[in-house]
């Protein structure tokens, strides 16, 4: 190495911004399956095997676009992740999330060397009065390929959460004579919402982050 080369080497070196190599290395971490972070997880997920599955439609293009993303480990750190191409401002899925869910179900396999025993599946951006069309469409696709995958006895269990961001329930918290906002991350599932047992449907209010 020449004294030019040693120079600009150095000069280099003197200006590399640790923070920015940071960043790039944990991306490159997570690109090649390494975890940089983990989430404390609920009980029930340790000590049982549970795949997340995520669901939203974009509608601006000359198509709707589903976005369809299921966790593929137990700790929730690596993901599979695939786009169902469908008619314009249509917001039901009525097919290919059979096709997703198979090849999120052998990602998973893959690795941790088994199947989940619980699905929980989050769908953004339908309407209350929608509730009903997407358990007829979407959630007996997943109800069909899971009977394809397991006998009676192992089927996974399913639970759908269904997300309603654009809400006019404002929540607020009286502490003495004053009224505050609730602190972030506070849940409301009880007395101001309806829980009906016979339909297993649980309403609750999640105040954001």
């Amino acid at each position: 190495m020449n004294i030019l080369s040693q120079c600009v080497l150095k000069r280099t070196v003197r200006k590399f911004n640790m923070s920015v190599a940071s960043n790039i290395m944990k991306q490159i971490n997570s690109k090649i399956g390494g975890e940089s972070v983990r989430v404390k997880l609920p009980e029930f997920m340790t000590t049982s095997k549970v795949m997340i599955v995520g669901i939203d439609v974009c509608h601006q293009g000359k198509n709707s676009i589903v976005g369809f993303s299921a966790s593929t480990n137990k700790h929730c750190t690596s993901f599979y992740s695939d786009v169902i191409i469908q008619a314009k401002n249509q917001e039901i899925v009525k097919k290919d999330l059979d096709r997703c869910l198979v090849k999120a179900l052998a990602e998973f396999k893959n690795i941790e060397k088994g199947t989940p025993d619980k699905i929980i599946i989050y769908r953004d951006g339908v309407g209350e009065g929608m509730r009903d069309m997407i358990i007829t469409n979407e959630i007996s696709q997943f109800k069909e390929t899971l009977k394809g995958h397991f006998n009676s006895a192992n089927i996974p269990k399913i639970t759908l959460i269904v997300v309603n961001k654009r809400i006019n329930q404002r929540i607020f918290v009286q502490k003495g004579n004053e009224m505050q906002n609730p602190e972030p991350g506070t849940i409301i599932d009880s007395v101001l919402v309806e829980n009906n047992e016979s339909n297993k449907c649980y309403e609750f209010f999640l105040v954001a982050q």
